[in-house]
């Protein structure tokens, strides 16, 4: 589950938690249903919120970025920076967890796949590194 209160909030809010039972009835057969066995938010207002949390999450990111550059050049304390890489590591993870339900709710569902991405390719050393 995800750090930040709001998106927190959200994913355990009654309605989003009627629709994981939901999916997981239908997914394990005690639901019979004809629609589909992957997970999205139905709620508009959920969307929304959804939208406007992956919003703040990755302007949040992007000034923890900002943030943990500049001790870098200006020599802060490491007890300082070892805080903030703490939490710019929280905060784009719960942010990389609502782009992922995000983009599965505006495809229809969340498969398995959009959680288990291949890691990035790791590039071969020079010689003179």
């Amino acid at each position: 589950l995800p750090l930040h209160a709001d998106f927190f909030k959200l994913l355990t809010s009654e309605a989003v938690m009627r629709g994981v039972s939901a999916h997981v009835g239908r997914a394990t057969g005690y639901l019979s249903s004809s629609s589909s066995s992957s997970f999205a938010l139905e709620s508009d207002g959920a969307v929304r919120q959804l939208e406007s949390i992956h919003q703040r999450l990755n302007s949040e990111v992007t000034g923890l970025i900002g943030q943990v550059l500049s001790i870098g050049t200006n020599a802060i304390s490491i007890d300082v920076g070892t805080g903030l890489l703490s939490k710019l590591l929280n905060t784009a993870s719960d942010l990389r967890q609502a782009q992922n339900l995000l983009r599965a709710t505006r495809r229809g569902g969340i498969e398995e796949a959009d959680f288990c991405d291949m890691p990035a390719a790791k590039r071969p050393r020079s010689e003179g590194a």
